[in-house]
This record gives structure tokens, sequence and C-alpha cells, in this order.
């Protein structure tokens, strides 16, 4: 099985794509991935251990988001897209989770917020309210190919003028009726603006996900193919 890894950048005050990479790398098998670059967030520390693609001009999240999926889409035959943004910070043993539990009915969702809490739930469980409050977060979003497809060309991606990019993916989904899933504690933190966290308040944002994961989680059972 293949898949690709996608990260979208943009300038911020405080550089936060260099602290992401360096806990996706030490994941094991993460392979190179693609970053597609906004004007002047070129020359991040970690820029030539990727496939860098450099905006020439702004698109903004929305639009850089929806033309990295289809560059990929285009110009590599990966099963699975894996689309993160930049400022996520990996727990240990994530992305073998997130792989080994992957199939092509469903997307997994790394990143788990307040609003996407299954009460009670440990591991992975389904989204239940992405038609109330949409998806909260696209931080690390893996899709089957076919999926991330039927997204990007849904009606819902193809209007003008797209501000909210996880509420519009969550109700894509919701329409098409593909369920999603998160993992409980998330698999990820987000240590960029307006964090979130599931469960922020419990523990430290670093360990948040890490312990569970650590100990609880096996390696993959397949064979990855990176890109």
């Amino acid at each position: 099985m293949r898949f690709v890894t996608v990260i979208i950048t943009a300038p911020r005050k405080v550089v936060t794509i260099d602290r992401s990479l360096e806990t996706f790398f030490g994941q094991p098998g993460s392979g190179i991935p693609w970053v597609f670059a906004e004007p002047g967030s070129y020359n991040f520390y970690y820029h030539n251990n990727v496939k860098l693609i450099k905006n020439h001009s702004r698109r903004g999240c929305f639009n850089n988001w929806w033309y990295a999926a289809q560059y990929i889409l285009h110009h590599t035959r990966s099963d699975y897209v894996l689309m993160c943004e930049d400022d996520v910070n990996w727990s240990r043993g994530a992305l073998a989770t997130m792989l080994d539990n992957m199939n092509q009915t469903k997307v997994l969702s790394g990143w788990t917020s307040n609003a996407n809490v299954t009460p009670d739930a440990l591991g992975w469980a389904p989204m239940n309210n992405l038609n109330l409050f949409g998806l909260c977060g696209s931080l690390a979003l893996l899709f089957p190919r076919k999926i991330l497809a039927d997204v990007l060309y849904h009606r819902q991606m193809t209007k003008q003028n797209q501000i909210h990019l996880d509420t519009i993916i969550g109700f894509a989904l919701s329409d098409l009726k593909i369920p999603i899933y998160n993992h409980h504690p998330s698999l990820v933190t987000h240590f960029g603006a307006n964090n979130s966290t599931f469960d922020l308040s419990k523990v430290g944002e670093e360990n948040i996900a890490s312990r569970i994961c650590y100990s609880n989680c096996s390696p993959p059972r397949r064979e990855y193919i990176r890109h």
C-alpha cells in the first residue's frame, strides 16, 4: 500500500513547521513529505529534507490545501494521502496507528478537538456530530485516494471565497456519507494559534497522546511504500 504525506505552510510570526517536521520525522517510516509553501515561508530549517513546492503567489489556506491535494493526486499513485497543516506535534507511534487502522471506506483524523469528542471513547471512534459542528481542525487527515478526489470536487469545496477549511471538509464528508474517525486521546497536538487540544486542561500538551500511544500501539502490519 502506498501513502504520501502533504504539509501546507505559510509565513508565521513564530515559525512552527520545523517543530512539526521534527516530530513527524521521529515517526518510524515517515518518509519524505511534500510541503506546499506560501511566499515567504520557503527557508525553514528542514527545507532540504522535504519535497518543496513553492507557491509563486499567495493562495490562502483553503486554496493551498486544495491545490496541494489536487497536485498530489495528479503526480503520485498513492493509495492514501495524509493531509497536514504546519503546526502539528506528533506523539510517538501516531503515524503507525493511523496507517494500521486505515481502509478505503473512511477518513482518519489524528486530531481530536473538544467539539469532536465522543464521550467515554478510547481509541478510534466515529465522529457523529459533523452535521452540527462540522470538522473542528484539519491538522492531520488521512484520506483514501478516491475519497480525497470526491471531497475535492464536492460542491461545498468548489464554492468561492471559502474561509474555514475544516468545517467545509466536514460538511462535504457528511454529505457524501463518508465516516470520519478520530482517536481518543488525540494522536497529535496543536501548538499554533487557538490551541484547543482535547482534554488539554488535564494533561500537559506534550504528553496528551504519547503515553497511551507509546504503550498501546503496535507497528504497522502491512508494507507501506512512501513517495
